[in-house]
């Protein structure tokens, strides 16, 4: 049987698992499923220290013991590089015009997207 060889970012599994970040997944392997795991660079715009980029190599028939979405660790993995003239702005950029706001809520009303974009 032939191994399986993925490259993804190592994260904190819980118990005895290994967990990694693939793409839009976040994926549980069994520890004991590892044949190897091999550093390999960073990729760009990953926050040091937070994960490690490694090639793993699971043996074959490898045990899925989770499976979610990596949302959770976009925030904490990846920088986020704010430039120097959004960085320097007050929080709100503009303020809408009170008549625009009441269009507005009148558009969505008619069209019943009232209680979707509460």
């Amino acid at each position: 049987m032939e191994l399986i060889v993925i490259e993804a970012l190592l994260v904190r599994g819980e118990n005895d698992q290994v967990r990694v970040i693939l793409g839009p997944y976040c994926l549980d392997f069994d520890a004991d499923d590892v044949v190897s795991l091999e550093e390999v660079p960073l990729p760009a715009g990953l926050a040091e220290g937070h994960a490690i980029a490694a090639r793993v190599t699971l043996k074959a028939g490898a045990r899925l013991l989770g499976m979610g979405s990596s949302d959770v660790y976009r925030n904490v993995l990846w920088r986020r590089e704010v430039p120097f003239s959004l960085a320097t702005r007050p929080t709100a950029v503009f303020k809408a015009d009170a008549a625009m706001k009441q269009r507005e809520d009148a558009f969505f009303a008619a069209r019943g997207l009232t209680e979707r974009l509460s």
